[in-house]
């Protein structure tokens, strides 16, 4: 996959993963903890009655996710991919992308909860969990 950004202007925000698996024939397991939680939170405020998306096993239908740079539409959605829906595939992006991320993502969090109803959609922890998740390429 490449990239996993947010829609900045979307009242969603976060792609719907669930397009990666559309055929339904990839294995579907719980939903994590993380998860449940964040998707309440978005689902109340953007989409009441939705179900909650649940947990897949995305090494069925993704080799890789590579990060090409650091804006926020390429990757501001890769902590909730990798921690609240659980993907725990590889993951590459160049060595200045991966310094400057952990930047992007926390000014992008603090401005969310800032903001009259956002939603605080990952921690700085997840952010952190996320970055350790990087590997680097040249």
């Amino acid at each position: 996959m490449l990239d996993c950004g947010i829609h900045m202007v979307h009242e969603q925000k976060f792609p719907d993963f669930e397009q990666i698996r559309m055929s339904g024939a990839f294995p579907v397991k719980r939903k994590t903890k993380v998860q449940a939680e964040v998707e309440a939170q978005l689902s109340k405020k953007k989409r009441p009655n939705s179900e909650v998306p649940l947990e897949t096993d995305y090494h069925d239908c993704l080799d890789l996710v590579i990060v090409s740079h650091f804006h926020l539409d390429h990757c501001g959605a890769l902590p909730y991919f990798t921690e609240a829906i659980g993907y725990h595939g590889p993951v590459v992006a160049t060595p200045p992308t991966k310094a400057i991320l952990p930047l992007m993502l926390e000014d992008f969090r603090k401005v969310s909860v800032a903001q009259k109803g956002g939603v605080d959609a990952f921690s700085q922890e997840m952010i952190k969990q996320c970055i350790n998740k990087i590997d680097t390429i040249q």
